[in-house]
């Protein structure tokens, strides 16, 4: 059940910001996930990821 979440998530992203690239959306839903306590799993966190986007770190995100 992972994947709709992501897609939904991805959706969302474009619908804030349509200008954005696929690739700044997958930095931004990289860099919004939460890591599992274990470090082995990475969770998606939609609330941050659409943070991330809003202070616009997708630009300067993508550089990395």
């Amino acid at each position: 059940m992972a994947s709709p979440n992501v897609a939904n998530l991805a959706a969302k992203l474009f619908a804030l910001d349509p200008s954005l690239t696929p690739e700044k959306v997958v930095v931004l839903i990289r860099r919004g996930a939460d890591t599992s306590e274990d470090g082995r799993r990475h969770l998606i966190n939609p609330e941050k990821s659409v943070e991330l986007l809003r202070n616009g770190k997708a630009q300067a995100a993508s550089a990395h």
